[in-house]
């Protein structure tokens, strides 16, 4: 059956890719400029016995007085300025009054909507002396980022990296799926430790 011409049309708009101009590309600078500001604020305050709400207070207090707007909150019904995950919560945890404990390693994530355009960031922190096995965790994710990134430079592995994104959002780690699809030489990394739902975060207007 066919759609509705009006349909058709709007479908074909929501999937193209609007190239940006210097000026709007500024913008977003701005934008994200503002979220990692925000990423420094909260690194001053994040230290055993601190709740994520009360982080999450701050960074909204902190944004709106630099002239932006939280982009999370509100956004389909989500109530708060900032995601935040510890541990081994993958991401999109919300803010509670659980105080944060000397070891853990806490996902912050956090986006910022100003002059119409979004700014977009997660960052890892370590709260204090943390294990070894979290210090393995946080080296082994950002191999893994840096090797996703090193295979979409390479013209002839783009649909692999699409690919490896699109199964690891489903369970499947990035390093073996580019080990088995490519010739680029991978470091030893565990791969339970290669989520890379971070990737999602965007920048812009939507």
């Amino acid at each position: 059956m066919l759609l509705p011409l009006e349909y058709q049309v709007r479908r074909i708009k929501e999937k193209m890719v609007y190239y940006k101009t210097k000026e709007e590309i500024e913008l977003i600078r701005l934008s994200s400029l503002l979220v990692a500001k925000t990423h420094a604020e909260l690194a001053k305050l994040i230290k055993p016995g601190i709740t994520s709400k009360k982080l999450d207070q701050r960074a909204e207090e902190f944004i709106r007085d630099n002239g932006g707007v939280p982009a999370f909150k509100g956004y389909r019904g989500f109530p708060f300025t900032l995601c935040v995950s510890p541990e081994d919560q993958v991401v999109h945890g919300m803010p509670n009054n659980d105080e944060v404990q000397e070891g853990m390693i806490l996902s912050v994530d956090c986006g910022v909507l100003m002059n119409g355009f979004y700014g977009d960031s997660a960052y890892t922190f370590a709260v204090g002396e943390i294990s070894d096995e979290n210090i393995q965790r946080m080296v082994d994710a950002m191999k893994a980022f840096s090797l996703l990134m090193k295979v979409h430079k390479v013209e002839k592995y783009k649909a692999c990296a699409t690919s490896a994104m699109r199964e690891a959002y489903n369970g499947t780690d990035i390093v073996s799926l580019i080990k088995k699809k490519t010739d680029i030489k991978i470091d030893i990394i565990d791969p339970n430790n290669c989520v890379i739902e971070t990737l999602k975060h965007h920048w812009g207007r939507s």
